[in-house]
Parts: C-alpha cells; sequence; structure tokens
C-alpha cells in the first residue's frame, strides 16, 4: 500500500537588497512515497527577480590590498602620477592638515601639484602602517628640497589617520604633523623669528 504523505515547502528568505522580492506563500502538496524514509526538505525556489539587484551590490573588498596600493602610490608619486590619484581617493573625500582642509579628490591632487610646484623632489616614505577594519594609520617621512633656500634634504615627520570606502579608495583623511618644527623653522625669514620667539619666550 502506497502512503501518502505531507510535504511543506519552506518559506524563501526575502532578499534585502531587492524590494520586489516576497515571501512566497507556503505551499502544502500531497505526493506519493514508496518507501518509508524520512522526508527531506525541499529547496525553496529562488526569485529569479533578485539577481540582478544583487549583482548591483558592492561588495567589500580587501581593505589590507587596498592600503598596500595607496602606499606603493605614495612611495612612486611624480607631478605626473597625481593625475591617477581618483584611483586611490573617493570624489567626496575629506582631507584635514595642518595647513589646509579640502572636500574632493579634485582639491587633494590640487595641493599636491602645489606641492611639486614649491619644492624639488618631494618622496614620500611610509615607515609604518597599521589596519583595523576599514580604518588605517600611516606613519611616513616627506623628503625634499626647499627651492632656491636650502640645499640640504628637509624631513617631515608625520601621520595619516585614514578611513577607505566600500571599493577601498579614501573617504576620510586626517594628517598629523608639526607645522613649526618641521616647515617654518626652516624658512629663512620665518624660522629666525620662530627661533628669537622660542628663546625670548619660552623657558
Amino acid at each position: 500500500m502506497h502512503h501518502a504523505r505531507l510535504v511543506s515547502y519552506e518559506k524563501p528568505q526575502r532578499c534585502r537588497a531587492h524590494e520586489a522580492c516576497r515571501r512566497h506563500p507556503i505551499e502544502d502538496r500531497t505526493e506519493d512515497r514508496t518507501d518509508d524514509r524520512t522526508d527531506d526538505r525541499i529547496a525553496p525556489p529562488i526569485d529569479p527577480r533578485c539577481h540582478s539587484a544583487h549583482a548591483n551590490v558592492p561588495m567589500e573588498i580587501d581593505h589590507a590590498a587596498a592600503l598596500t596600493r595607496l602606499t606603493r602610490y605614495f612611495e612612486t608619486l611624480t607631478r605626473q602620477s597625481v593625475a591617477n590619484l581618483g584611483e586611490f581617493y573617493a570624489p567626496n573625500v575629506y582631507l584635514k592638515t595642518p595647513l589646509h582642509e579640502v572636500r574632493s579628490a579634485a582639491e587633494v591632487a590640487a595641493l599636491l601639484t602645489h606641492l611639486f610646484e614649491r619644492v624639488d623632489v618631494p618622496r614620500f616614505e611610509i615607515t609604518a602602517t597599521l589596519l583595523q577594519h576599514n580604518q588605517a594609520l600611516l606613519v611616513w617621512n616627506l623628503h625634499f628640497h626647499l627651492k632656491r633656500w636650502l640645499e640640504d634634504e628637509q624631513v617631515v615627520h608625520g601621520a595619516s589617520h585614514l578611513r577607505l570606502a566600500v571599493d577601498g579608495r579614501v573617504a576620510y583623511q586626517r594628517d598629523y604633523w608639526d607645522a613649526t618644527e618641521d616647515l617654518y623653522l626652516k624658512l629663512p625669514v620665518v624660522g629666525r623669528l620662530l627661533r628669537w620667539a622660542r628663546q625670548r619666550f619660552l623657558p
């Protein structure tokens, strides 16, 4: 004798990425079985409307690899490669330094272009990197020569706190460095004034 068994279909999970996805009603079907084995759950159908929606959902990339590419970009930065900054910085990136505050990748590129115009042979040296999720810290030295003033190589020591976007590009950057010690004191006129002020007013 054949035994009729009741088989229930599971509710498919609603796709969070697509509003068109809805739960399918539970369907109860009667199916003849030829043995007494325990019924297996039948996999819920996949709504074909979800495929295109999932294809457009950005996948989080490897932030470690993105940080490696960024450090390599800065360590090999040239006046010409400034044009490629958009590959590493989000269009609406926020950057804050001791001297500047900008809110776009175009403005960041303008600052780097200005750097190449004002100093000779600028070169970034990344000495340490730390990464936790999408937050990163870069410790760096900026080597350069001041045009027309000092022949010796100058060095600015600094660090940058970064937040990376889901696509790996920089969405936020805050630079920390001592503008007085690493820059102003090395300028011919301003440096003399600052050194005099230190001697006059500081113990």
